[in-house]
């Protein structure tokens, strides 16, 4: 990200979401799912606050907890899930994250 006289100060220092590091954890990430699934989601939703049970009405093909995924944050809300969930909801192929997490 080319940096100007008019990038706010507060971001000077903060590394470009593209950066060598971070693309090299997202593709040992990507490829750690892929080695444990060959499920394809068409539709991604996150879950929080009251709306983890959705998860019960969908056909479970894979599941794993945030905290097995490498370079994946933990889940810091009670009650929430903390897992990456993959199946089938009504025809259509979902990942969902049961439960998010704060910074």
């Amino acid at each position: 990200m080319p940096r100007n006289s008019k990038t706010p100060q507060l971001l000077a220092n903060v590394e470009p979401l593209t950066s060598p590091c971070m693309l090299d954890q997202i593709q040992h990430t990507v490829s750690t799912l892929q080695k444990q699934t060959d499920f394809k989601p068409d539709v991604a939703m996150v879950l929080g606050s009251g709306l983890g049970n959705l998860v019960n009405s969908i056909d479970v093909k894979f599941a794993i907890a945030y905290k097995d995924i490498p370079h994946f944050p933990v889940s810091t809300v009670k009650g929430h899930g903390g897992k990456l969930v993959m199946g089938t909801l009504n025809g259509r192929n979902v990942v969902v994250m049961q439960g998010r997490f704060h910074y």
